[in-house]
């Protein structure tokens, strides 16, 4: 019997949230589980252990350290705690922790690093993060906002509290405005606050701007909810900002909000930015009640939670053959993490890259966000035109360059070749002035382009706006085996050709024009986000290196003409069943007949197999085996009608017993056949085996 590896998840129930959105975060989460379990353990399938995720859904009655102790008593299973647990105070660790695997995106460990503890933090950390907010906003005028529900003389250790925390910020340049007694008169002096900001003003708060050190993780969320919606409600003319606000939190201020959308600054991390692989993951699940911001929330999620089980599945897959006791595992996987050190490797996950320097992630991505209402009166996340990031070797501002696409035909798709002629319009709004010359189109076919710039102009001191016309035939990895009832997905892919031109903004769903000629081809949706791919490199006189390679992809689903297939297949191979059917009701006199029409339809089917145009690839295709099954239908039939002929005391009631049981066949080849077209394993995908 095999070793159970166990992995605690959980997912807290806010009461400032809608219930029922968190019912169908609570089951979407679940979802994802089942398949990573499945996942994770095929990969793992010829050892003597086996990976199971322990999901607790911790309700606001059991935000308790007993409760998460009794679970681990509950589940002696669990080895990896994939988020240390931030429901009770940090002050009340439970020593069973130093017996497990521990990661930590939310900074509740101890600052001393342990050896069974790893720290994988959303942000490079508070001082870095002042260090950002000041670099990137250096043009405004920035407040620090401190919030205390207690008069400034209710206590001296309040005093003492507020003080250093102003200290610190002054130290970094900040100016502070002190809040006592915020909620009293209904808010009415943080009202005032905010009503007075002008459009250069910037407020910002983070985690010590609410000086009750003894409240909750819940009771900090609703504090920062009703600060938000206070401000929302003064119609304030300057900005807030803030790290990781929840995108639930964001979600029910801007469903409150006027036309027009309060002007909050958010500083996000990996999650901002789509991966298609955990796009693909999360699209996958039924799309009843899948709105965008759980979509966006299982995404955060999925990077902080489930990233770590992939993480160590991997490492286990690599590292870890055999199962022998839960200490000896620990030890040996507390060994093989350390190594993955951004030099010798790197952990390319779902959501995030991960490598440790003294059992620290090393990089945290900061990227500052700020909201828009589009054309269509949805929201739009847009990344600041200037973005101050934290590296490995550095901390460097860059750029932000804005692409859109505007897609006008897609034809000539060719799953035997892999290629598509595509024509479409390129908007780019950059700080450079190179326009298109600052991107590579990373599939195009033998530099088979035609480009013709269209506007080039100047919209601001910084910014240049360039839009192109562009046609040329570009490549994809063609699905061929639901072929002719298949779906492809083409896409472009594009980057910028090198590090000095910043990053790009993101193509969101909602930017992309649906309206497009397909040439024939069913839109049924679309996808849009990165790819990250991990190269290894071992020249022979020199050490061996990895190069991790991100890629922009936006694809569009599309399903193949079915009238091809209709007036091609189905309409003639109706016909010929149905002389096949009739040859069960001629009597044992006629059985010439039932011969020359079974010989008829076999034959009839061959020719029409040969005539069908097909695609080249070396597999079975959907229509090779509507064929096969219509072959092995009319074997079996004229086998049966063969056989009853011999004995023809028995031919009437034998043909009447196989007139049932060829029905039977019938729909349980119909039955593969539609469960084959709508299988998961043969679904479009734009995250292809490339990606391995």
């Amino acid at each position: 019997m095999k070793k159970i590896i166990g992995f605690y998840a959980y997912y807290q129930v806010f009461k400032d949230h809608r219930g029922s959105d968190q019912l169908i975060i609570a089951e979407k989460i679940q979802q994802l589980i089942k398949r990573l379990e499945n996942e994770i353990n095929l990969s793992v399938r010829g050892r003597n252990y086996k990976f199971k995720i322990f999901f607790d859904v911790v309700r606001k009655e059991q935000l308790t350290l007993d409760h998460f102790k009794s679970f681990l008593a509950k589940h002696p299973e669990i080895t990896i705690i994939c988020q240390v647990p931030n429901y009770f105070p940090k002050t009340q660790l439970p020593d069973e922790l130093k017996q497990l695997i521990c990661f930590d995106s939310f900074r509740i460990l101890p600052e001393e690093a342990q050896s069974n503890s790893f720290k994988t933090p959303l942000s490079s950390g508070p001082k870095q993060e002042l260090v950002v907010v000041k670099s990137i906003l250096k043009n405004y005028n920035l407040a620090y906002l401190i919030l205390s529900e207690d008069s400034l003389e209710a206590s001296e250790e309040l005093t003492a509290s507020i003080n250093s925390i102003t200290a610190i910020k002054e130290s970094e340049g900040f100016d502070v405005k002190h809040v006592s007694e915020w909620k009293a008169d209904n808010f009415g002096d943080l009202r005032l606050f905010f009503s007075n900001l002008k459009s250069n003003d910037v407020v910002f708060f983070d985690k010590d701007s609410f000086v009750n050190s003894n409240q909750t993780v819940q009771e900090r969320s609703s504090n920062r909810s009703e600060m938000l919606k206070i401000y929302s409600d003064s119609n304030s003319y300057g900005y807030v900002c803030a790290f990781r606000l929840d995108s639930r939190t964001l979600s029910s201020l801007f469903g409150d909000s006027k036309e027009e959308l309060p002007k909050i600054l958010n500083f996000v991390g990996e999650d901002f930015y789509k991966k298609l692989e955990l796009q693909e993951k999360i699209l996958l699940l039924e799309d009843k009640n899948l709105t965008l911001a759980i979509e966006q929330y299982l995404t955060w999620y999925y990077q902080i939670i489930l990233d770590k089980v992939q993480l160590v599945a991997s490492v286990c897959q690599e590292k870890i053959s055999s199962f022998v006791s839960k200490a000896d595992f620990v030890n040996e996987l507390q060994s093989a993490l350390v190594k993955i050190d951004g030099k010798n490797d790197v952990f390319v996950g779902t959501g995030e890259v991960i490598s440790f320097v003294e059992n620290t992630k090393i990089t945290a991505g900061n990227v500052l966000t700020s909201y828009h209402r589009n054309k269509n009166g949805e929201i739009d996340q847009r990344l600041f035109p200037k973005q101050y990031l934290m590296k490995a070797q550095g901390a460097e501002e860059v750029p932000v360059s804005y692409p859109n696409f505007d897609f006008t035909r897609i034809s000539n798709i060719s799953i035997e070749t892999g290629l598509f002629y595509c024509d479409f319009y390129l908007e780019l709004t950059s700080p450079f002035q190179e326009g298109i010359d600052i991107l590579r189109f990373n599939n195009l076919h033998a530099d088979n382009i035609v480009v013709k710039q269209i506007i080039e102009e100047k919209i601001n001191s910084e910014y240049w706006y360039h839009r192109y016309h562009i046609n040329g035939t570009f490549q994809f990895f063609p699905s061929c085996e639901n072929y002719p009832f298949d779906k492809q997905v083409v896409f472009i892919s594009y980057s910028l050709i090198e590090e000095k031109y910043g990053i790009l903004q993101p193509v969101k769903l909602n930017q992309v024009d649906k309206n497009f000629n397909s040439d024939g081809w069913t839109k049924l949706g679309f996808r849009s986000g990165i790819l990250r791919k991990k190269y290894k490199y071992t020249p022979v006189f020199k050490e061996s290196y990895f190069v991790i390679n991100e890629d922009n992809r936006l694809g569009m689903i599309l399903s193949r003409p079915s009238s091809f297939a209709i007036i091609k297949v189905i309409i003639p191979l109706v016909f010929l069943l149905s002389l096949v059917v009739y040859s069960f009701y001629l009597s044992l006199d006629q059985i010439d007949t039932s011969i020359a029409l079974l010989t008829t339809s076999f034959l009839s089917g061959i020719a029409l197999y040969f005539s069908t145009e097909k695609p080249n690839p070396l597999v079975i295709t959907t229509i090779d085996l509507i064929f096969m099954f219509f072959y092995l239908f009319v074997g079996i039939s004229t086998i049966v009608i063969f056989v009853f002929s011999i004995f023809p005391n028995y031919y009437e009631l034998g043909l009447k017993i196989y007139r049932w049981f060829s029905l039977g066949l019938f729909l349980f080849e119909i039955f593969l056949i539609l469960k084959r077209m709508t299988s998961r394993k043969f679904a479009p995908k734009i995250v292809f085996d490339d990606k391995q």
